[in-house]
């Protein structure tokens, strides 16, 4: 197996469970991740866009000093 049928073969496992036995509840047909999340001054608008995007989860591109802002994110979303 080479590396492409290896990533075309991750990717159909990774989407077959959403649909398969199921209608997706997701806006996109499926859980949507974010590798590019930049932390919002406000942290409302972290998850207002998160949400308006139909975001599942994100991957956080922060410096190191904010640390405690992105804690406080993590409770917000957890929460709801």
């Amino acid at each position: 197996m080479n590396r492409r049928e290896f990533l075309e073969t991750l990717a159909v496992a990774a989407v077959v469970p959403t649909l398969v036995g199921q209608e997706s509840t997701h806006e996109w047909g499926s859980p949507v991740f974010d590798v590019h999340f930049h932390l919002r001054a406000q942290p409302a608008n972290n998850i207002a866009h998160l949400d308006g995007a139909g975001v599942t989860k994100a991957n956080l591109l922060t410096r190191g000093d904010a640390f405690d802002r992105v804690k406080a994110l993590q409770a917000t979303a957890d929460a709801a």
